[in-house]
């Protein structure tokens, strides 16, 4: 028996997994509209002049919101960058939630990460599909499932549904 070594394509696949080139990548309509319907967005960590988010107060890239305490009055919604720094925002993260802060973050679904268990989340969700994020001038569809994931002094399951229905 002998290894095959993988295609170019797999490893260029399987990079652009962990790739932090762009921290970039824009929360669609689709996954806003229902967190919107749950509760105003007081507070994004990880966004971006491209953003739709349309928090109350945010925190542009690449300033560093790892280093400040978030506040905790309102909804913090985060879309940290994917890629070798997601380790780190899950680890802001979760100090957060241990203070206080209520939190919905979205992130790859995976489960079986030492950032994940990090997270810890109450509740979390799968989203079924794949995203596609926002950028200036395209669209950048996921390659792995996507979580939403719910932390927070008051976090309970039923709170999860929307106040209004979202079409």
């Amino acid at each position: 028996a002998y290894l095959m070594s993988p295609s170019l394509d797999s490893c260029l696949a399987f990079a652009a997994l962990l790739s932090s080139d762009s921290p970039d990548w824009c929360t669609p309509p689709e996954v806003l509209d229902p967190v919107r319907a749950f509760a105003t967005i007081r507070f994004d960590p990880f966004s971006n002049a491209g953003s739709i988010v349309g928090a109350q107060e945010s925190i542009c890239l690449p300033s560093d919101s790892l280093l400040l305490d978030w506040p905790l009055d309102g909804l913090i919604w985060c879309n940290p960058p994917y890629g070798r720094e997601l380790a780190r925002c899950a680890a802001k993260i979760a100090e957060q939630a241990r203070r206080g802060a209520e939190l919905i973050t979205l992130v790859p679904a995976r489960t079986d990460t030492r950032w994940w268990k990090v997270l810890a989340p109450r509740v979390w969700c799968a989203w079924r599909g794949r995203i596609t994020f926002l950028e200036q001038d395209a669209a950048w569809r996921a390659r792995v499932a996507t979580a939403l994931l719910r932390r927070g002094r008051e976090c309970d399951p039923v709170q999860l549904q929307p106040r209004r229905r979202v079409s």
